[in-house]
Order: structure tokens, then C-alpha cells, then sequence
């Protein structure tokens, strides 16, 4: 017995009288499925990703007995990763004796901007509703024994992937303990992948088919950033190449080890500095302004230091350094490290009060105060953010501004002032940029804030 065509496949949401939804050929083959099986079922739930842009709206007519859930999380999705969607549609189908659960996953594709951001989250909840469309099915069967788990698994992953139409097999990339997904694989049909495996710890067969999509990012991490500002302060300042050498040496041998921490004695480094903020002092005060800048980065780059012989050669050269025990900020961690105290980027600011130089040294200046993630430093973060917003000079410098602006309000977050001053500079810095990846990611955080929920990386911020 061969089950209906998928609801979607005829009604193209005809229900609302509207056909919004896109038309693409079926990428799965659907012929001679068994309706009861597992088979049938898994491959008849992940089909539904053959249709695009259908709205969480446009799901809960056509399908009236799903539960559906809006800006939240589902918790028993272990081993799915963290990603948070913005709309959920659940139901159970028994098949074969077991329970098959489906839930359907909807994430904003193209990112209203940006005056569409939610005052409330009664608003947001209306946002996703219209604007969050399929992106994502999940099908989650437990096995009645585990010794059956990895067998279940395999024989359903080769179904699937026989059922997909063009499929190319692809590689997982990443197993974050051994054992842990067991008989995994994955294939590929045009923008759409497909991935099933056993996950031994949850005791769960999981299939998941998923529109493959650029996730927003904010850029290229703070190490490339840290990295471009300081050859570019090398550049401003005139020195000589061989003067610049070390120093641009000791900047790309950080970069290629940059995990390490706190960092290894490296003589080389403070000799390079020795050397560079020397010749620095007979410059005139802007060219010395972008050799301290320099110097900056290359210590901020850096980190903690594990050779705390090096502080008194380092305070010669006017860098505000201490020693810290490590036990004093890491629990039963032994040991101490030199830390660097960015007074160099309040020198620079000192001797320069417009032009290139300030605005590469405005969003360091205030970046370290938000990264620290700690309301107890967020609300004198805020009032330097605006300070600073007034000498910045390029759209650029201001976007960022702003973003980290709005995040040291949205640290404080207890008083409604402090909330409505969060949502005014994601404004402004989406009213400069709104249509680059920077900006969805903004976009994002900022729709996050105004629902309650801590945007990712803020982890730390009630540890403090």
C-alpha cells in the first residue's frame, strides 16, 4: 500500500488562498513507499523540504493538529547542535512499533530589516509567525533496545539516501566524542543535505534534511581584525621596513599559534617591542600615535604572558602591565600570568583627535570592556561608547560603535531605559548597514535581545 502524496505537494497553500510558497521539483522519491513503515514515514516527513517558503502561519493551516512553538527551544534535541530556530512544528506518527517524531524548523531567510525589529516580544512572537519559513525537518526515533540502535541507523540512512534523488555522498565533519554518532551519513542533492545517525548517548536514531544557507556572521573574528589594524598603524606610522620587521614577525608567529594560553616565553616578542616603541618616541605625535596602536595589538594579540620576568622591560616601555595569580580568577588553577592593561590605545586617542588613526583605535578602545561580558563593566562601557560615537569618522567605525554600544546596554538590561538605549544603537548601527552578513547577524542579536534571551556568547555575563 503506497500513502498519499505530501499535503503540501497539491494544496501549494491554496488554503489561504495564496500560493507564496516556491516550486521545486521533488527530491525525494516517493514512489512505492509503504505508509506505515519507517521508511515511509522518515522519508514522506523529510520530502517536505522539497517545498520552500512556507511561513510558521502558512504550516499551522495546513496542518492544524502540529504543535507549534515560536521563539523557543526544544530541550530533547540532544546532539543536534545549539542552533535556535525561530519556529518549531511537532507531531508523532507510529511506524513499524515505534514512534516517529517529526519536527519541522523555521529560521528567518531573508532578514527583515531594519525597521522591522520587534519593540516586545509579543511582536516578535507576530514577526516569526509571518516571516520565518521551512528550513529544516528533524525525525527522532528511539529504538526499543540499544544493542538495535546502530543497526536502525544504517538500515535507515541507506533508505533515505536511496530515496533522495542525485544524492552524493558527503562527509561529517565533526564528531565531538568518539562513539558518539554511530553508522553516520550524510549525501547531498543540490541546496538541500540530508544526515542520519545513531546517537549512542541519548539512545536515539536521528535524520535530519536541512536547506544548506550561509549562516549570518559579524566578520572575520578578532584576531584578522587585531591583525589588519596593526599592519595598517605600521603603515601610519613611516617607520622604516627594517625597523617594522620583528614586529610583523612577531604579529604572523602569534597568529599561527594563537591558542596557546597563557602564551609561552618569547623573548623575540619583547625584544620587537623594545625596538618599535623606541623608535616611536622621536616621531611626531601622530605618526607615534599609530606606532603605540601598533604596539597595542601586537600586545592585546599576545594575551597573558607566562614569563612574568618580562614585566619591569615592559613598564620601561610605558605598557601598564600586572602580574595576576591565576587562582584568583580561575578556580584551583596554579600559576601566574602578565596581563596587558590597553593603556597604550588611551595614549593614542591622547595624541590624535581626528582622522585614520582615531578611528582605528575607537572600537578597540571600547571592545575590551564589552568582551569582558560583565554588567558590573557594562554601564561605564555604554556612556564610552557615546562618547566615542562622537570622534568616530567613518560608517564603519560608527557601525561598530553602535553594536557594542547596544550590547553594553543590553548587559545592564534591568531598567527600561537601559533597554530602550540597547535597541536605539542596534537602530542606528542597522540604519548605517543593513544589508551586508554583518548586519543580519546584527539583526539577529538584536531580535534576540528584544524577545528576553541572552544572544549567543553572552554566557558568562551572570558569572561575573
Amino acid at each position: 500500500m503506497t500513502g498519499p502524496a505530501p499535503k503540501w505537494a497539491s494544496l501549494c497553500l491554496m488554503a489561504l488562498g495564496v500560493c507564496s510558497c516556491e516550486r521545486r521539483a521533488d527530491v525525494f522519491d516517493l514512489s512505492g513507499l509503504e505508509a506505515a513503515s519507517l521508511e515511509g514515514v522518515a522519508v514522506r516527513e523529510l520530502a517536505h523540504l522539497s517545498q520552500q517558503g512556507v511561513t510558521v502561519a502558512q504550516w499551522q493551516t495546513l496542518y492544524p493538529t502540529d504543535s507549534v512553538r515560536v521563539n523557543s527551544s526544544v530541550p530533547r534535541f540532544y546532539g543536534h547542535g545549539h542552533r535556535r530556530h525561530c519556529g518549531y512544528a511537532t507531531r508523532s506518527t507510529p511506524a513499524s512499533g515505534l514512534l516517529v517524531i517529526r519536527d519541522a524548523m523555521f529560521s528567518f531567510r531573508d532578514v527583515p530589516m531594519p525597521g522591522s525589529l520587534p519593540e516586545s516580544r509579543e511582536d516578535a512572537n507576530l514577526l516569526a509567525f509571518s516571516t520565518c519559513v521551512l528550513t529544516a525537518v528533524v525525525i527522532t526515533v528511539t529504538p526499543a533496545d540499544s544493542s538495535g540502535g546502530a543497526a536502525l541507523a544504517a538500515s535507515l540512512g541507506e533508505a533515505i539516501a536511496t530515496r533522495l534523488r542525485g544524492a552524493t555522498p558527503t562527509v561529517i565533519a565533526h564528531e565531538y566524542e568518539p562513539g558518539l554518532m554511530v553508522n553516520a551519513a550524510a549525501s547531498r542533492s543540490g541546496d538541500l543535505e540530508v544526515r542520519s545517525y545513531y546517537h549512542a548517548r541519548a539512545h536515539q536514531v536521528l535524520a535530519r534534511a536541512e536547506m544548506a544557507r550561509a549562516e549570518p556572521v559579524a566578520g572575520g573574528g578578532a584576531s584578522a581584525e587585531d591583525g589588519r589594524i596593526l599592519r595598517r598603524a605600521v603603515a601610519l606610522s613611516g617607520l622604516d621596513s627594517a625597523t617594522a620587521a620583528p614586529l610583523l614577525a612577531a604579529e604572523q608567529r602569534i597568529s599561527l599559534v594563537s591558542s596557546d594560553w597563557p602564551r609561552p616565553s618569547d623573548t623575540a616578542l619583547i625584544v620587537a617591542l623594545e625596538s618599535w616603541v623606541g623608535a616611536a618616541r622621536a616621531l611626531p605625535p601622530e605618526r607615534r600615535a599609530a606606532a603605540l596602536l601598533a604596539a597595542d595589538r601586537l600586545m592585546t594579540m599576545a594575551g597573558a604572558l607566562a614569563d612574568t620576568g618580562f614585566a619591569d622591560r615592559l613598564r620601561a616601555l610605558g605598557a601598564s602591565v600586572t602580574v595576576q595569580r591565576l587562582e584568583d580568577e580561575f578556580e584551583g588553577v596554579p600559576g601566574v600570568v602578565l596581563s596587558y592593561g590597553r593603556n597604550w590605545l588611551g595614549e593614542t586617542l591622547q595624541l590624535v583627535s581626528g582622522g585614520e588613526i582615531v578611528d582605528l583605535t575607537l572600537v578597540p578602545a571600547l571592545l575590551g570592556s564589552v568582551q569582558d561580558r560583565c554588567a558590573v563593566y557594562a554601564d561605564s562601557a555604554a556612556r564610552a561608547g557615546e562618547a566615542l560615537l562622537a570622534r568616530a569618522g567613518t560608517a564603519d567605525t560608527r557601525f561598530a560603535l553602535h553594536r557594542l554600544t547596544a550590547q553594553a546596554y543590553a548587559m545592564l538590561r534591568e531598567k527600561p531605559e537601559d533597554r530602550r538605549r540597547a535597541m536605539e544603537h542596534y537602530r542606528a548601527a542597522l540604519a548605517i548597514d543593513s544589508t551586508s552578513a554583518r548586519a543580519a547577524a546584527l539583526w539577529r542579536e538584536a531580535y534576540d535581545f528584544a524577545l528576553g534571551v541572552q544572544p549567543n556568547g553572552w554566557m558568562m555575563t551572570e558569572m561575573c
